[in-house]
């Protein structure tokens, strides 16, 4: 399945997962990019990402992922978003 579906399935327009056992960001990088996905926005290079958590963005059409990450690079929230067209 892909992780669009999950909003198509579901009728909603946003889903929020907080995930119970963080997953590396690089893990979820290469499952986005292998379907396509493209990222738009990373606070991952800027100079701050060290001292905090950082957010990660990628876009397919009109859906929308962010990955919320810690300061070592996992990821323990993921928010799918639909925009209406």
């Amino acid at each position: 399945m892909k992780i669009e579906e999950l909003l198509d399935i579901t009728g909603m327009n946003s889903l929020v997962f907080k995930l119970e056992s963080p997953i590396y960001i690089d893990n979820f990088k290469n499952l986005l990019e292998s379907e396509s996905w493209e990222k738009t926005y990373t606070e991952e290079d800027s100079e701050w990402a060290g001292f905090g958590n950082f957010i990660v963005e990628y876009k397919k059409g009109p859906y929308r992922a962010v990955l919320f990450c810690d300061p070592d690079g996992y990821v323990f929230e993921v928010d799918l978003f639909k925009e209406d067209k």
